[in-house]
């Protein structure tokens, strides 16, 4: 969950809880999902290079969505977690 918003190209204007939305052909105007002010649970879902969920880009009705899976069986009261990829820590703001 966050809010839909075009990015700025020349300075990117992305943080750690931005999803960037699907492109197809040339996009002028690219968009992404930001969830840095507006989201849910699912912000808290922590990084491991041993994950027990994946991330899934998923179109229904026309409206991009992601959700999360599950990769194997997670007992009760497991942590959540997915793997962000290379290009989250290729674009990670470091403060």
């Amino acid at each position: 969950t966050g809010v839909l918003r075009r990015r700025r190209l020349i300075y990117p204007d992305i943080n750690d809880y931005c999803f960037m939305y699907p492109e197809y052909g040339i996009r002028l105007n690219p968009l992404t999902i930001d969830g840095q002010e507006k989201s849910n649970f699912t912000r808290y879902i922590n990084h491991s290079d041993r994950p027990n969920l994946e991330s899934v880009s998923v179109f229904s009705q026309g409206i991009f969505h992601i959700i999360f899976r599950s990769i194997k069986h997670i007992p009760i009261g497991t942590e959540l977690t997915y793997d962000y990829g290379d290009v989250y820590w290729a674009h990670r703001l470091y403060k």
